[in-house]
């Protein structure tokens, strides 16, 4: 099992994309290009342009794929967090081998959050220490969890890219500013973001399984 604690600057995300962009639902609309999510948890790739939200009754789909309906990353951009650690059928020439060599490095993952929720939208820090602890169950951590971190999450070569890290969880040699580019009907869009999600500590850990615990029990 691998455990993080990611401390998160929620009031700095709020205020860069504000900031940055001159209405707030292009402000949105940048921010969940970033994540590859909308804030209700709906698939840029079943709605790339505005936030349909999801009714309490329903599941959030994520049974899709990216090499059908947006092998371009107009939709999901090629580097945004959720394409990247999941890239499902989008990389290399043949969809079945792509969806073999993903579901090889998936992992089991589980987030709880610390620290009170920040009012949506708000972009003044309120000095309240908050974020998420992350766990993280794999068969075998440098398969899987290594895998992502080094050939995915900081690979500034991720599918075709250039000099482009995770925009939410990469991490640059000299820690400076991630850059991600944005496809746009208009002209791509350049983001340099800087850190809003810290490393505040972490540790991996041996789970047994459930028979080896079983065996032990009997010894």
């Amino acid at each position: 099992m691998v455990y993080r604690k990611m401390e998160q600057d929620v009031a700095g995300f709020n205020q860069y994309f504000q900031e940055t962009f001159d209405s707030p639902a292009e402000a949105q609309k940048m921010a969940a290009k970033t994540v590859g999510r909308w804030p209700s948890g709906v698939s840029l790739v079943d709605s790339p342009e505005y936030d349909p939200g999801l009714p309490e009754s329903q599941y959030i789909r994520n049974d899709f794929g990216y090499r059908d309906r947006d092998p371009d990353g107009s939709r999901c951009p090629f580097a945004a967090h959720v394409r990247r650690l999941n890239p499902r059928d989008s990389q290399g020439d043949n969809k079945e081998d792509a969806l073999k060599s993903a579901q090889r490095r998936r992992i089991i993952r589980r987030g709880t959050i610390y620290g009170d929720r920040l009012p949506a939208g708000q972009t003044e820090p309120d000095h309240i220490r908050r974020g998420l602890h992350f766990f993280c169950i794999n068969a075998n951590i440098r398969r899987q969890f290594e895998f992502l971190q080094q050939s995915w999450v900081n690979n500034p070569k991720f599918h075709g890219l250039y000099e482009e890290r995770d925009p939410l969880i990469g991490v640059n040699p000299d820690n400076s500013n991630r850059m991600m580019t944005i496809p746009e009907e208009e002209g791509a869009k350049t983001l340099s973001l800087p850190n809003f999600v810290h490393i505040k500590g972490g540790e991996y850990f041996f789970i047994p399984s459930l028979s080896a615990i079983k065996f032990l029990a009997h010894l």
